[in-house]
């Protein structure tokens, strides 16, 4: 009918973000590394962290040198794209594009 009010429509985040609950970093990697296929390469520190963000960020503008809108917030996850970035680049600056992204004060990889 012409004059109903158009439904209102939620953004998806917006759903998860309500019904998302705190979770610490610990929990969720001994909850979902096996079926993500996560490995721990690294001493394991920061898992008191709480990760108060449902949702992830990906780092490949952050590795090109952009950081003005980086998500330190979301929970960082490298994928097929930043390892094929990273993996494009001569050694020495590879190494510094990835030291200078574990500076930033994020929450999780």
């Amino acid at each position: 009918m012409a004059d109903d009010p158009e439904p209102k429509r939620l953004h998806p985040q917006a759903i998860s973000r309500k019904a998302f609950r705190l979770l610490r970093s610990k929990g969720f990697y001994d909850s979902h590394a096996e079926k993500l296929h996560m490995k721990l390469e690294g001493p394991r520190v920061g898992f008191h962290r709480k990760i108060r963000e449902p949702t992830i960020n990906r780092p490949g503008l952050a590795l090109s040198g952009f950081y003005t809108y980086f998500a330190e917030k979301r929970v960082q996850v490298l994928g097929a794209a930043e390892y094929s970035y990273l993996k494009s680049l001569r050694s020495n600056v590879r190494v510094k594009r990835f030291r200078k992204l574990c500076e930033c004060k994020f929450l999780a990889w």
